[in-house]
């Protein structure tokens, strides 16, 4: 198997995690299905995408206000278009000088505002906006160490299948949730509210 849209690789994996890595292709195959599987974890975590896809593909959205609509992340808009009657056809498609990708100073985008001076404004109805982009954001360094982390711990499972015990602050053991508690702060910045 190969590892798609991983926010690790295997090399990465074995480097940090497993001492003597060697080739062991049935175990291999066995990580990569790990480190798969946590990289979807985190995007459903986030409601975030740490790869940008390779081909572009239209999403709609509501505008929150008449000048702004937020997104999910996108890196390049291929085309934006709105349906200003509401009924259904994007008759009205916008260029780069009549709107900004926010935030400007990021490679990633998460919204959208109308440039002032332009003679546009959102239609407040639902999925006026169609946006038609290469979706996602490049993997920041935290993202692939919390890919790692949570990867080894799973990994590291196959030793208690009846789960992990910790220790808190107050001496109390607790059984670990599905997601490794330093692994959902190292998540936190990255969280999307829905």
């Amino acid at each position: 198997m190969t590892i798609t849209n991983g926010y690790s690789t295997l090399a990465e994996f074995k480097q940090r995690v497993i001492t003597g890595a060697a080739t062991d292709a049935p175990r291999d195959a066995d990580l990569e299905i790990i480190i798969a599987d946590v990289s979807r974890m985190i995007d459903n975590e986030t409601h975030c995408q740490f790869y940008v896809d390779s081909v572009a593909s239209a999403r709609y959205y509501t505008p929150g206000y008449d000048y702004l609509c937020f997104t999910d992340d996108f890196a390049v808009v291929t085309s934006l278009k709105l349906d200003l009657d509401g009924d259904g056809t994007y008759e009205t498609t916008l260029t780069t000088q009549d709107y900004w990708g926010m935030p400007v100073n990021e490679a990633a985008k998460s919204w959208l505002q109308l440039k002032p001076a332009r003679a546009y404004s959102f239609s407040l109805d639902p999925n006026s906006v169609e946006l038609t982009a290469t979706w996602g954001r490049a993997t920041p360094g935290v993202i692939r160490e919390a890919c790692i982390l949570q990867s080894s711990r799973i990994y590291a499972r196959r030793e208690a299948p009846l789960g992990v015990i910790a220790v808190n602050g107050e001496g109390q053991s607790t059984v670990i949730g599905s997601l490794d508690p330093d692994v959902h702060k190292m998540l936190l910045p990255y969280l999307k509210r829905l």
